[in-house]
Protein backbone atom coordinates (compact mmCIF):
# COMPACT_ATOMS: atom_id res chain seq x y z
CA UNK A 1 0.00 0.00 0.00
CA UNK A 2 1.06 3.44 -0.53
CA UNK A 3 -0.01 6.91 1.36
CA UNK A 4 -1.66 9.32 -0.86
CA UNK A 5 0.73 11.72 -2.42
CA UNK A 6 3.31 9.53 -2.32
CA UNK A 7 3.84 7.65 -5.50
CA UNK A 8 5.43 3.93 -6.11
CA UNK A 9 8.35 4.12 -6.85
CA UNK A 10 8.53 3.31 -10.57
CA UNK A 11 11.60 0.24 -9.97
CA UNK A 12 8.35 -1.74 -8.29
CA UNK A 13 6.26 -0.88 -11.65
CA UNK A 14 9.29 -2.03 -14.14
CA UNK A 15 9.99 -5.02 -12.13
CA UNK A 16 6.26 -6.68 -12.07
CA UNK A 17 5.14 -4.32 -15.13
CA UNK A 18 3.22 -8.18 -15.99
CA UNK A 19 0.97 -7.14 -13.30
CA UNK A 20 0.51 -3.75 -13.60
CA UNK A 21 0.18 -4.13 -17.54
CA UNK A 22 -3.12 -5.06 -16.52
CA UNK A 23 -3.72 -1.67 -14.80
CA UNK A 24 -2.23 0.32 -17.85
CA UNK A 25 -4.01 -1.23 -20.35
CA UNK A 26 -7.37 0.07 -18.28
CA UNK A 27 -6.56 2.90 -17.63
CA UNK A 28 -5.05 3.19 -21.71
CA UNK A 29 -7.44 1.41 -23.28
CA UNK A 30 -6.56 2.29 -27.31
CA UNK A 31 -2.72 0.84 -26.20
CA UNK A 32 -2.47 -2.55 -27.36
CA UNK A 33 -1.36 -5.58 -24.79
CA UNK A 34 1.69 -5.72 -27.48
CA UNK A 35 2.12 -1.88 -27.02
CA UNK A 36 2.15 -2.41 -23.57
CA UNK A 37 4.81 -5.22 -23.64
CA UNK A 38 6.81 -3.62 -25.40
CA UNK A 39 7.54 -0.75 -22.97
CA UNK A 40 8.97 -3.42 -21.04
CA UNK A 41 7.96 -0.95 -18.01
CA UNK A 42 10.21 1.35 -19.01
CA UNK A 43 8.24 4.63 -17.72
CA UNK A 44 9.56 6.91 -21.02
CA UNK A 45 8.74 4.42 -23.49
CA UNK A 46 5.25 4.31 -22.09
CA UNK A 47 4.61 8.06 -22.03
CA UNK A 48 5.78 7.71 -25.90
CA UNK A 49 3.48 5.18 -26.55
CA UNK A 50 0.56 7.75 -24.50
CA UNK A 51 1.74 10.17 -26.39
CA UNK A 52 1.20 9.05 -29.78
CA UNK A 53 -1.90 7.04 -29.61
CA UNK A 54 -3.56 10.04 -27.85
CA UNK A 55 -2.04 12.45 -29.38
CA UNK A 56 -1.03 14.27 -26.60
CA UNK A 57 1.91 16.38 -26.00
CA UNK A 58 4.32 14.74 -24.09
CA UNK A 59 3.93 17.05 -20.97
CA UNK A 60 0.41 15.74 -20.80
CA UNK A 61 1.27 12.15 -21.42
CA UNK A 62 3.77 12.39 -18.44
CA UNK A 63 1.12 13.87 -16.10
CA UNK A 64 -1.01 10.81 -17.44
CA UNK A 65 1.32 8.48 -16.57
CA UNK A 66 2.28 9.92 -13.25
CA UNK A 67 -1.33 10.48 -11.98
CA UNK A 68 -1.18 6.49 -13.02
CA UNK A 69 1.54 5.67 -11.08
CA UNK A 70 0.52 7.47 -7.86
CA UNK A 71 -2.60 5.38 -8.21
CA UNK A 72 -0.79 1.93 -8.07
CA UNK A 73 -0.11 -0.21 -5.02
CA UNK A 74 2.29 -2.91 -4.69
CA UNK A 75 0.97 -6.07 -5.42
CA UNK A 76 1.38 -8.78 -2.81
CA UNK A 77 3.46 -11.21 -5.20
CA UNK A 78 6.20 -8.93 -5.57
CA UNK A 79 6.40 -7.91 -2.05
CA UNK A 80 6.82 -11.29 -0.73
CA UNK A 81 9.48 -11.43 -3.29
CA UNK A 82 11.58 -8.38 -2.55
CA UNK A 83 14.65 -9.07 -1.09
CA UNK A 84 15.06 -7.97 2.57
Amino acid sequence: MHAKGNAMDWTNIESGWKEYQVNAKNRWTKLTNELLEATNGKRESLAARVQETYGLTMEAAEQQVADWQSRQEVKPALVAAAPK
